[in-house]
């Protein structure tokens, strides 16, 4: 279980996020949704400790994560930001620095194994051997999700991981994080912009309004209100037949 306990984080005087509190399952999948500027990135930062919190503290299993080292960081928690730098790197070897945390000097037989099964798995191994910088945006993105997934995580940071995403794609991608989520019994936070395509895969919502987290519920429990107060647009949520959801601006 992930447990966040009153963190705060400030850039100089400026508060970002203020005395957030919540927990995360295994098995979950966890959307943070809000404005851009509510702090949905640095609270994502925050929890790998890309940046330090001003105040609060985050456990893992009920290990505070400021007692680990960067190491051990890298091997509980991956972090996908929203941009991967295009080193000149091949796609094998941009995934296979995911293992990094593993190994101290080369790659062993299973660290190759693992990348290949990961690059199938995420329809890439056809790009196996291209460089990085010859690939859509959307290719990048999935790359960049491939490199997480192989450092076999307890938990997985997403900042808007299908913003380059066409929507054929965007469900491919998530469909594949929800099954590694179920088979792992991992957990995954993501921060996203579009509410229907959140709404379709995750277990709990996360809602930020100017650095400040006004609802944290479960799938079912989401309202049109909670909606409206976050984004301050009117909206209406419809369920179908086959219990999907979905949410449309009032007109």
């Amino acid at each position: 279980m992930l447990q966040i306990n009153n963190i705060s984080f400030c850039y100089g005087h400026a508060e970002i996020i203020s005395d957030i509190s919540f927990r995360v399952n295994r098995g979950e999948i966890a959307a943070v949704l809000g404005q851009n500027g509510s702090g949905k990135s640095t609270l994502l930062r925050c929890l790998n400790r890309v940046l330090r919190s001003h105040s609060g503290y985050v456990t893992l299993d009920d290990k505070r994560l400021d007692k680990f080292s960067a190491e051990k960081i890298a091997r509980n928690i991956a972090y996908v930001p929203q941009r991967l730098e295009t080193a000149p790197l091949s796609v094998f070897d941009a995934v296979l620095l995911g293992r990094k945390p593993y190994f101290t000097w080369q790659a062993s037989r299973t660290d190759f194994e693992i990348v290949e099964k990961m690059l199938y798995r995420f329809g890439l191994d056809s790009l196996a051997h291209r460089p990085l910088h010859q690939l859509s945006g959307g290719e990048v993105q999935k790359v960049a999700l491939a490199r997480a997934m192989v450092q076999e995580p307890k938990l997985l940071l997403l900042d808007e991981p299908t913003s380059a995403l066409d929507l054929k794609n965007q469900v491919e991608l998530l469909r594949i994080l929800r099954e590694i989520v179920e088979e792992r019994n991992i957990m995954a936070i993501l921060s996203m912009h579009d509410i229907n395509i959140a709404i379709r895969y995750a277990d709990r919502f996360l809602l930020l309004k100017q650095g400040k987290l006004i609802g944290d519920v479960e799938h079912n429990k989401l309202t049109s209100e909670m909606l409206e107060t976050v984004y301050g647009l009117p909206v209406e949520i419809h369920t179908t037949e086959q219990n999907v959801s979905f949410i449309i601006e009032k007109v």
